[in-house]
């Protein structure tokens, strides 16, 4: 797979740093806001091919966080959203299953996702999708009331592009629900104990790592304007134990952030905001 060497996703400084390796990738560390990236990092065409390849894809297995178990996560996610949009035309940039937007259907919006299906999309009923990236399908301005994008905005090649296309599609006061990991907790002591003892921003996969600042940045500088932060619960698992554990750390670390003002970092970083 080629690789090619970018400038910073978030501030564009041509500046960088070595920050750490994870799985012969190198960690960079931009000079100039402190955004961590990879990079090098695989071309979008390398990526394309990475994501259409289902043997390789984890994210598209049944296995990968069931539709019975994360439907939940799913509910309160859209009763979040539905406090500003209560239905409309919904656009979900990298879908997976179409999960969200099967529920999105039931729930009053016309859904329409984009992912990489290689040419086998989901049949999900009076659900449209795209085979592709974004920019391809060529929606016409204006054309969503509320655009998701959750846990996509990492694996990117370059997330302000994307970024920048969700706001030319959603119509005026329309609505983007945003949900990326949070690279301050994957790097601090309590996630490696507890959540997973690895660096958890595994590449060629993860290839952007957001903390609260360069999210609010990244969609500041795209023209949105911040409404509030959300919090998502973790996917249910089927292991009575681990689930105990995930459950309870996802509440520790809630009431943490709390009490600390916000100062102890949240597994996740969750956000709405609005195209003025």
């Amino acid at each position: 797979m080629d690789h090619v060497s970018i400038d910073c996703p978030i501030c564009g400084s041509t500046q960088d740093e070595s920050f750490r390796e994870v799985d012969g990738y190198r960690v960079a560390r931009c000079k100039g806001c402190g955004f961590l990236f990879i990079n090098p990092r695989p071309t979008p065409e390398g990526l394309s091919e990475l994501y259409r390849d289902r043997e390789t894809n984890k994210f598209f297995s049944e296995g990968y966080e069931p539709p019975e178990l994360e439907a939940p996560v799913l509910a309160k996610v859209f009763d979040t959203i539905q406090r500003y949009v209560r239905s409309g035309a919904m656009l979900e940039i990298g879908c997976g299953r179409g999960d969200l937007l099967a529920l999105a259907g039931s729930r009053g919006f016309t859904p329409t996702g984009v992912d990489f299906f290689d040419g086998k999309p989901p049949s999900t009923p009076g659900v449209r999708f795209f085979d592709g990236p974004l920019e391809a399908a060529h929606f016409p301005d204006a054309s969503f009331d509320v655009v998701v994008i959750r846990n996509v905005l990492e694996h990117l090649f370059d997330p302000r592009r994307e970024v920048a296309e969700a706001f030319r599609l959603l119509k005026s006061g329309g609505y983007l629900y945003a949900k990326v990991p949070n690279a301050m907790a994957g790097e601090g002591p309590f996630y490696r104990r507890f959540v997973a003892p690895r660096y958890p921003f595994a590449p060629p996969y993860h290839l952007s790592h957001f903390s609260p600042a360069s999210m609010k940045r990244l969609l500041a500088n795209a023209g949105f304007q911040f409404l509030q932060w959300s919090v998502e619960q973790p996917t249910i698992v089927r292991s009575r134990k681990k689930n105990f554990v995930r459950q309870a750390a996802y509440r520790v670390l809630n009431l943490l952030n709390t009490v600390s003002g916000g100062r102890f970092p949240q597994i996740t970083i969750a956000c709405i905001v609005k195209k003025p």
